[in-house]
């Protein structure tokens, strides 16, 4: 049994390598504001959109969104898959971010913080007034979402199974002795 050792030790390396993060699954649909200036003047008229999105274990499924007389597509989204680091949930499981990147711009919600920053067609602007460009909102008109926990694959599975297997090697030659 001295042979089971090192196998245990690789299966968990292995196990350990394979370990997959959580992902987002979202729905929403958004409509967007852009104020030039940092005051969000009554009187002035502002450009606005809107837009909807799909994401699918961090993969943009379905986006749509217009404004200033243009339309983005999911063709258009740059990277198709949102990076780790920002569709990401936060410590609590909550969603922290989302950023979609297309051509022309960006839109990125900031739920942490509850700020929403947009670069489109060169108006970049920010929901806290710190862009010089003007100041944007971007409320959802719905957003569901969850977080998918990975379920045990099949290299953990097998870590788990040498281990069991060792463990009763040894009561099996404890009796013995």
């Amino acid at each position: 049994m001295k042979t089971l050792k090192p196998a245990i030790a690789l299966a968990l390396a292995l196990a350990a390598g394979s370990a997959q993060a959580n992902t987002i699954t979202a729905d929403g649909t958004f409509d967007v504001a852009f104020y030039p200036g940092n005051e969000l003047a009554l009187a002035a008229l502002p450009e606005t959109g809107t837009g909807s999105f799909s994401l699918r274990e961090n993969r943009f499924a379905a986006f749509t969104f217009t404004m200033l007389g243009e339309t983005w597509t999911l063709e258009d989204v740059t990277p198709r898959r949102c990076p780790r680091y920002i569709c990401s949930p936060d410590g609590d499981q909550l969603l922290d971010l989302i950023l979609i990147q297309f051509d022309d711009g960006f839109l990125l919600w900031d739920f942490h913080q509850g700020l929403f920053s947009m670069d489109v067609l060169g108006l970049r602007g920010t929901s806290d007034g710190s862009s010089d460009g003007g100041r944007a909102i971007g409320p959802f008109s719905s957003l569901t979402y969850r977080i998918n926990v990975p379920e045990p694959d099949t290299l953990t599975l097998l870590a788990l199974g040498l281990i069991l297997l060792w463990f009763g090697s040894r009561t099996e030659s404890g009796k013995a002795q």
